[in-house]
């Protein structure tokens, strides 16, 4: 008897968006370096790299969703960490960048890229997602 191929969408579905939570942080680090206390720095409510798992030269997109309770602007900036330096940013501006693999890997390997928000009044919240590295 064959399966109605609407339960698998729904399955991939269910999967992706389990993916997708376990992969948000909540531990965002959050300064307001110009001791406004009428000043809220960011909150980001994700951050997300699809897909969080590359190759060698291949590369994964990293969005943060933020917004600022003071309904000011806010400013993007990003780092990529990763042992022996194997991800670099690629391109993009704002609240999404790329960053991609330079080189090749004998061994499975993660990276930590770090948005870090800004209301441009002082106050700052990083957060990071890890991305993977396989042969």
């Amino acid at each position: 008897m064959k399966k109605p191929r609407y339960k698998i969408a729904v399955l991939l579905l269910a999967i992706m968006s389990t993916l997708l939570w376990y992969g948000c942080s909540d531990d965002d680090d959050v300064t307001n370096s110009n001791n406004d206390p009428n000043n809220q720095a960011p909150v980001i409510d994700s951050i997300i790299a699809i897909p969080d798992t590359i190759t060698a030269f291949t590369s994964s997109m990293v969005t943060v969703y933020a917004h600022d309770p003071d309904s000011g602007s806010l400013s993007y900036s990003w780092e990529a960490h990763s042992t022996g330096s194997w991800l670099t940013a690629i391109s993009g501006s704002g609240n999404f960048k790329e960053f991609g693999s330079c080189c090749s890997t004998s061994e499975i390997k993660s990276g930590e890229v770090v948005a870090i928000v800004s209301d441009n009044q002082g106050g700052e919240t990083r957060d990071s997602v890890t991305v993977w590295i396989k042969p």
